[in-house]
């Protein structure tokens, strides 16, 4: 069987592709640009009968920042499984969508590959802090949760909506 022939066993052509990977995706998230990530996976032949692959080269965008490995498994009966190494070592502080390319057997597949930098994730408990009917010289209290659950740290401020200045703690009402 050449590479990239479709495979049909009594009478069935293979539909799917021919090898699942778990988990299903090669991701990184909250990389350090540097640093190196480590992650496996386990490619499965889910086709009819025998199969292989093999690896082929990746986005050159991509190639330079991970290293593949694993043991050539050869000819797989249906239900084998091999385990490939990934190190990716990013070089740069964006984002990575992309996919690891394979040639089976049966045709060419796919493992995508999301690597993620660090970011903000800010939430707030309420969209909008109003209070109505205090006047000069009294107090109200208003419970806000403000959480930041992303990797990347952050500071905030308060900012008045009608006047555009800052509000908060310690600041004080202009006086026209």
């Amino acid at each position: 069987l050449a590479f990239g022939a479709p495979q049909v066993i009594a009478g069935k052509t293979l539909k799917t592709s021919p090898f699942v990977s778990h988990p299903p995706r090669i991701a990184s998230a909250d990389f350090t640009p540097g640093k190196t990530h480590r992650a496996k996976i386990t490619l499965t032949n889910v086709s009819l009968s025998f199969n292989n692959f093999k690896l082929l080269p990746l986005p050159d965008a991509i190639i330079d920042f991970f290293e593949i490995s694993y043991g050539k498994p050869g000819r797989m009966s249906a239900g084998t499984s091999c385990t490939v190494d990934i190190a990716f070592t990013p070089q740069v502080d964006e984002d990575i969508f992309d996919a690891l390319p394979l040639l089976a057997s049966t045709g060419p597949f796919e493992v995508p590959i999301v690597c993620t930098t660090k970011k903000v994730l800010p939430s707030v408990s309420a969209k909008r802090v109003q209070f109505d009917g205090v006047v000069m010289g009294d107090t109200k209290t208003f419970a806000l949760v403000i959480k930041n659950a992303g990797a990347l740290p952050t500071t905030y401020e308060f900012f008045d909506p009608e006047t555009g200045e800052p509000a908060g703690v310690g600041s004080r009402p202009k006086r026209s």
